[in-house]
């Protein structure tokens, strides 16, 4: 009966279509509700709020034990730290964990964020430092942002270690005249933009630089500069819980 069934869905187009159609809604059940859900109940605009899944969770431990050539339960230890962080366990925090947890391991001595916005992944970042500091490791943060009221959130915390910049990103890195060892970038989505500032940025980099952006879904740019300096580079994706967002694609560059 079944191979009966088939053989007609093959050989009938609007059949096999109709098929097709709920087969592939099947997939998307959730993710259809969740939109209906989320758009109604959320004040949501440009800055969505979620969580990641466990599992999620698990794997890019491993992604960054990996990169790192760090124990794992170091970076799961790193990665419970966030979680329970007092200040920020009221956020959902995400993949941004991962900001955190290479800053816990590499001990940077000049952190670089290309748009801040509010300064939710500054703090998250900020809070690493934070502790760095108290464990020894001297460290800056430099938040850049052409807007003047862009960093609210670190703003409030008055960090002495931590500056906002009122700079378009490639006029900042032109006259940088310091290592950067962690840089991520967060600001302008355009590849032609970041084919520039990732090229600018070339000379202010070490050998034990990160590059971090967040926008592989816009911009290959990172990638191709990642092979044309002979650095390694590889992707990370969320999976996102409970919410229709399909997570964010995180492009990671070191050497």
């Amino acid at each position: 009966m079944r191979i009966f069934i088939k053989v007609i869905l093959r050989n009938v187009k609007l059949l096999r279509f109709l098929y097709l159609v709920i087969k592939a809604l099947g997939y998307y059940k959730k993710s259809l509700v969740l939109i209906l859900k989320k758009s109604w109940d959320s004040n949501e605009l440009s800055t969505f709020t979620y969580s990641i899944t466990n599992n999620n969770i698990k794997y890019l431990a491993h992604t960054l034990s990996s990169i790192t050539d760090s124990n794992f339960s170091l970076v799961n230890g790193y990665i419970d730290e966030v979680l329970t962080n007092e200040k920020l366990k009221s956020y959902c925090l995400n993949g941004r964990i991962m900001n955190y947890v290479l800053i816990r391991l590499y001990k940077p001595s000049v952190v670089v964020e290309n748009g801040i916005f509010i300064g939710f992944n500054s703090l998250i970042m900020c809070e690493a430092i934070k502790l760095n500091i108290e464990e020894g490791f001297d460290c800056e943060f430099i938040g850049l942002d052409i807007d003047k009221n862009a960093g609210e959130l670190i703003r409030c915390e008055n960090y002495a270690f931590a500056k906002i910049v009122n700079s378009d990103t490639i006029d900042f890195l032109n006259n940088n005249l310091r290592p950067i060892d962690f840089y991520f970038s967060d600001g302008d989505r355009r590849r032609e933009y970041e084919v520039v500032e990732f090229e600018t940025l070339k000379k202010s980099l070490n050998k034990k630089s990160f590059i971090i952006s967040n926008k592989l879904a816009f911009s290959d740019a990172l990638a191709d500069f990642s092979s044309s300096q002979g650095r390694k580079f590889i992707t990370y994706r969320e999976e996102v819980l409970d919410h229709w967002y399909p997570g964010t694609l995180f492009g990671i560059s070191y050497l």
